[in-house]
This record gives structure tokens, C-alpha cells and sequence, in this order.
């Protein structure tokens, strides 16, 4: 990355970091881009020039969600199917205690602010679809199938499915008082079931069993 593009870089994650701040102090829907843009020292069109929604100033890491998927399914062990590479990158983030597979008071935090706006709640839909369709596209690439297959769109939708289900419920056993590794155990658990018909359902399609681990270029 050049000089420039780490300064814009900056720029973007410095703007969201203090968006985030202050929806998470005083509600999303209370907050204006203007209140974000006099926060951050910078005019209201540089805000848009870098976040053209104002949802996207909270909701600043699904560009890093897609990428994660996409690389868990085309870079999976030979052998694995691509649901397998899902869960193996569950795993991966629990250990690692990533905000996208934990839960602590600042992760409820967060999610709580997104469910008590319908703003945020439509673009995380908006945001789900998004993610489908990459899987999709992921799927096809790693089989070599045509972009229009069903069954590769099926099984995208399968799969977003599974894990916003093993992640509501992990987060339902946190507001009733769970705690620590039993809510990550839960979390892999619960996903893991939840794929289990999806595998079934990649048997004897081209995504049920992986192609040789490969780097991107």
C-alpha cells in the first residue's frame, strides 16, 4: 500500500473509530454525520466521500467478514468441503477472540445498538445478502461452475444462515448470563449442527469436497 492509500486508509478507520464512539454513547439514531463529521475534524462530504451511508460508519468491518469467508472457502485443505472451511474459520476466530466470534459487554454493546435501530437492522440484512452472494461467488470459483448454478446459491444462503443462527444463539445465553468459553463452545456447536444438513445437501455437488489449498493472487 502506497503512502497516499495508507493516509486514506487512516483517514476512513480514524472517521469510523469516532462515528463508532459516539453512536454507542448516544444511539445511533441520535447522532447525525454532521455530529460525526465536527467530531472528526473533517467536512461533512469527506464523511460521504469515504462512508456514502451513514450505517456503513458502524458497520465498517463486513468488507473484512467477506474477505475472511471468501478465503476459508478457497483456500481450504484438500479433502474439505467448503462448509468444512466455514467452520474451520469459526474455530480460527474463536481462538483468536475476534469481535465477529466473541461476546463480552462491549460486543452486546455494539449488536444492541444495531437491533435498537431499524436503519441499521435493514442494512444488516442489506449486508447478509452481500455476503450470499460472495460465498456463492467463492463457491463457484473454487468448482468452476457457472455464476447462475442454484445449488451454489442455495448453499450461501445455507450457510449465512447457519452462522447468524449459532451466533443469536450464543448472544440469547450472554443476556441470560453465560459466560466465557462456554459461549464460544456454544457458539461452534450450535454452528456445527447447523451445517449439518447443509454438508448433506453439498453431497454429490461440486462443493462437497474441497480443491487444493491455493493462495489468491
Amino acid at each position: 500500500m502506497g503512502l497516499r492509500e495508507d493516509k486514506k486508509a487512516q483517514a476512513k478507520k480514524t472517521i469510523s473509530n469516532v462515528a463508532t464512539s459516539l453512536f454507542l454513547k448516544n444511539g445511533f439514531d441520535a447522532v447525525s454525520v454532521a455530529d460525526v463529521a465536527a467530531a472528526a475534524k473533517v467536512s461533512k462530504m469527506t464523511v460521504f466521500n469515504y462512508f456514502p451511508r451513514k450505517e456503513d460508519l458502524l458497520l465498517d468491518r463486513d468488507d473484512e467478514a467477506r474477505a475472511l469467508v471468501r478465503r476459508a472457502i478457497l483456500e481450504r485443505e484438500k479433502g474439505w468441503s467448503a462448509i468444512d472451511g466455514l467452520l474451520e474459520l469459526a474455530r480460527r476466530l474463536v481462538a483468536d477472540a475476534h469481535p465477529f466470534a466473541k461476546w463480552t459487554p462491549t460486543t452486546e454493546h455494539f449488536f444492541g445498538t444495531i437491533r435498537e435501530s431499524p436503519s441499521l437492522v435493514a442494512r444488516v440484512r442489506e449486508l447478509r445478502e452481500l455476503m450470499e452472494a460472495e460465498i456463492a461467488t467463492a463457491l463457484v470459483e473454487s468448482a468452476g461452475t457457472r455464476v447462475d448454478d442454484p445449488a451454489a446459491h442455495v448453499l450461501a444462503a445455507s450457510m449465512v444462515a447457519a452462522w447468524r443462527i449459532a451466533h443469536a444463539t450464543a448472544t440469547a445465553a450472554y443476556q441470560v448470563g453465560k459466560r466465557g468459553a462456554a459461549l464460544s463452545e456454544l457458539f461452534l456447536l450450535v454452528l456445527d449442527e447447523a451445517l449439518t444438513p447443509v454438508r448433506r445437501a453439498a453431497r454429490g455437488t461440486p462443493y462437497g469436497i474441497g480443491p487444493a489449498r491455493r493462495k489468491e493472487a
